[in-house]
């Protein structure tokens, strides 16, 4: 529904909303405590470097103020998952006064623990966690007992006579009587990822258009993209679910950027390169007059296109695993098979597409370190 909303609805930074909402639906508990103790380790090392600047220790101590401070944003997403992760990631140690007042507690310091201690501390928790989930499945089945009837009298609900206008509305179907069900696909983070890359797949020839205010869809695909970029930096499960992503419809059929090459792989990361990338970012001139304003328009939003597109192939492989196998080896196939001469037919003829194809994944490869050592390993030989 949010992503269905009219463009009426549309307000600025919609899109930073949205994609919080969206990132709060993902993030369950163990995501959500495996992102605090991230967050919390990086507070400690930067309180630690703000109070002692250019030292340096192996288990850095930082006031207990200052890091209660830096973490009130952790606390005030979820305190008991806060209260999981700080548990299993920090210790405090007194200064040695027995009083628990605020001012014995200036001098207390907060440093990590160590890797034995994180996982006696984990046991401790799952353990202590364990036993109150079984107390409250039993004190829920104890009032759910309690509050059945007692007697077949309070068991039957008391009939209220009707009257003939009255029974007749009663019988007759209504749109509210109707059960409202939505269907899954998958997990949420499958879900959310599939309902991104359709819009993004479909929506991607509507940048040719105008994009005045008054014909600004509520969420252009420049924002799905970003939002797609945001979820998957902070869920891992919406990159695995965008490599399962297999396009359908209109847009389950793309080819090469270059023209005179194989197809690539009909998946949603080649569809980026091969789609989204290459975009020709060139205007009709440097001396553009007032009616060329559309031009100017639709070569920035080409650009930001682009852009766009290669942030989202970034943050994929961002995290080593499977997930950055997988873009480098789409990369290297649409390099690698620029060679092979294939008869096709290009879609647009006034447009440099093979140009600003071979520019863009050049630049990816040069520029990320990552993907050039990789390519190094993988031996490619391309004749571009």
């Amino acid at each position: 529904m949010i992503l269905a909303l009219p463009n009426r609805s549309y307000f600025s930074r919609n899109r930073d909303i949205i994609s919080l909402a969206l990132r709060r639906m993902l993030e369950d508990e163990v995501t959500l405590h495996s992102m605090m103790e991230t967050e919390i380790r990086s507070i400690i090392t930067k309180v630690y470097k703000k109070q002692h600047p250019g030292s340096s220790a192996i288990s850095p101590k930082v006031n207990l103020k200052s890091f209660m401070t830096a973490c009130t944003p952790l606390i005030c997403r979820d305190s008991v998952v806060f209260f999981k992760a700080i548990v299993s990631s920090v210790k405090i140690e007194s200064s040695g006064s027995a009083s628990s007042s605020l001012a014995s507690s200036r001098g207390t310091q907060v440093t990590l623990l160590s890797n034995e201690e994180r996982a006696k501390n984990a046991k401790i928790l799952a353990s202590h966690f364990a036993k109150n989930a079984t107390i409250d499945a039993a004190i829920t089945a104890v009032s759910t007992t309690s509050d059945k009837p007692n007697s077949q009298e309070e068991a039957q609900p008391r009939r209220r006579s009707k009257s003939p206008h009255r029974s007749s509305i009663s019988k007759s179907p209504g749109k509210s009587s109707l059960p409202v069900k939505s269907t899954i696909n998958g997990t949420p983070a499958n879900h959310i990822a599939t309902l991104l890359l359709r819009d993004i797949m479909r929506g991607t020839d509507l940048l040719q258009s105008s994009t005045a205010d008054e014909k600004r869809p509520f969420l252009s695909t420049l924002d799905y993209l970003d939002t797609l970029s945001d979820l998957v930096l902070a869920v891992p499960a919406c990159g695995a679910a965008i490599h399962r992503y297999k396009p359908t419809g209109s847009s389950a059929k793309f080819h090469h950027a270059i023209s005179g090459c194989p197809d690539p792989p009909q998946t949603a990361v080649s569809f980026i390169l091969h789609k989204l990338l290459p975009q020709p970012r060139e205007t009709s001139g440097s001396n553009a007059t007032g009616s060329d304003k559309a031009l100017k328009l639709q070569a920035y939003n080409k650009t930001k296109l682009s852009q766009a597109g290669a942030r989202l192939i970034v943050c994929l492989v961002a995290r080593s695993g499977e997930g950055r196998r997988r873009v480098i080896a789409d990369l290297a196939f649409a390099l690698s098979s620029c060679g092979q001469s294939q008869p096709l037919q290009k879609e647009s003829d006034d447009d440099n597409t093979d140009m600003w194809a071979i520019s863009t994944w050049s630049d990816l490869c040069f520029r990320k370190v990552r993907v050039s050592i990789v390519f190094c390993h993988m031996k490619l030989n391309c004749s571009i």
